[in-house]
């Protein structure tokens, strides 16, 4: 009968056993790790390799051989964003739109950081008139990089057609943050606050539209569509001032401007601006020397002014162009008064005002007074006469 293994052996075994085959757990999982990281070294090696081959395709214009090794290197890497770009772009050079899109929609849900699928993505969807989705790309990529311009001017454009003033407005003011000396940019954002304004906060939507002119303005000197904008609104905002110095501007960069002139008369006669009214009223009769309003205007300034020789100028003149204008009339007629009291000129002048109805009741009054101021001198001198002879007699 055979005995029982004594402890000894039994633990003797044992150690044979673990020195011959056996292996620790923990040995097992180091190797497991190593085995795995191994694979995914292999796996990014045959990646690159395809990748580098499916470059070499494409920069030689073989892009179907291109397309399967771009593949073949997203079969090794699924999540590599690049690969899914580079794929992407040979489709689109392909004009394969479709394919396209999905490739650089694997990319962005990749890495949703990588600019250039993004940017793809807003040129096809832009491209397609799918508008909504192409603004949705344009913000992405601006938020990722706020400093790429060109996508900044395609957003704020691209939202200015569709009608979000509001959007448009941001997104220009944001662009005018970065570039400084485009005028168009600033142009458009004045149009924008201008049309904003018309809503909420008014006067601080103007002023920053005067700003935005301003800035377009000292771009482009000569644009004077601009410098007529200022002006403008800065009537809207009672900057009087101002709006004159804006509308002369206007007027001597353009010496044929009459609408510039018109407005110059108006503020400055608002403004007491007698300087101001007379050059703008002269430099007008000049424009439109048949036009008989300015001419009459400066007459009554003059006269006013108590310069009666260039008074009797502008009444003449205006005389030759509407000789049966009461007021011109009205004017010789008081001029005659006031520089040698010819009261058979003013008589004659005031008679034929009495001809314009708007004059005649004033031109009647003046023609009383004429009268009685004759009469009364004329008793006054019987008077005097009179006494004188009464007086002799005494002697």
């Amino acid at each position: 009968m055979r005995s029982a293994p004594s402890m000894g052996t039994i633990i003797l075994l044992s150690i044979g056993i673990f020195l011959s085959g056996g292996t620790p757990v923990s040995a097992k999982g180091t190797e497991s790790i190593q085995i795995r990281q191994g694979v995914e070294v292999d796996s990014l090696q045959e990646a690159m390799k395809h990748y580098s081959w499916g470059k070499g395709h494409e920069r030689n214009g073989v892009y179907e051989d291109a397309i399967e090794q771009y593949r073949k290197a997203i079969s090794y890497h699924p999540n590599n964003p690049k690969m899914h770009y580079a794929l992407g772009n040979v489709y689109y050079k392909m004009k394969r739109t479709e394919e396209a899109k999905a490739s650089y929609l694997m990319a962005v849900s990749a890495d949703s950081t990588y600019l250039n699928a993004h940017y793809m993505l807003a040129k096809i969807y832009h491209a397609e008139a799918n508008y909504d989705s192409a603004l949705a790309e344009y913000e992405k990529i601006v938020a990722l990089k706020p400093d790429y311009v060109q996508v900044r001017r395609s957003l704020a454009e691209l939202y200015r057609y569709r009608g979000r003033e509001a959007d448009a407005l941001r997104a220009y003011m944001e662009l005018s943050q970065y570039v400084k000396d485009d005028p168009e940019i600033f142009i458009l954002t004045g149009q924008l606050l201008e049309k904003a304004q018309k809503t909420e906060r008014k006067t601080e939507r103007i002023e920053k539209a005067i700003e935005a002119y301003q800035h377009a303005w000292a771009l482009k000197p000569d644009d004077l569509a601009t410098l007529e904008s200022i002006a403008r609104l800065q009537v809207q905002t009672a900057d009087y001032e101002k709006a004159l110095a804006s509308y002369w501007l206007l007027a001597d960069h353009d010496s044929t401007d009459t609408a510039s002139l018109i407005k110059i008369i108006e503020l400055a006669d608002q403004l007491a601006r007698s300087d101001d009214l007379i050059r703008g009223l002269e430099r007008l009769t000049f424009l439109k020397p048949k036009d008989a309003v300015p001419v009459i205007k400066l007459a009554q300034i003059y006269f006013d002014k108590g310069e009666f020789k260039q008074a009797k100028k502008w009444i003449d003149r205006g005389l030759t162009l509407t000789p049966k204008n009461g007021r011109l009339r009205t004017l010789n007629g008081d001029y005659y008064l006031k520089v040698g009291n010819r009261r058979t000129l003013a008589l004659k002048e005031f008679e034929l005002a009495c001809a314009d109805p708007v004059w005649k009741t004033y031109a009647e009054q003046r023609i009383a007074t004429i009268q009685y101021e004759a009469s009364e001198e004329k008793r006054r001198q019987e008077e005097a006469e009179k006494n004188a002879f009464f007086d002799r007699g005494k002697k």
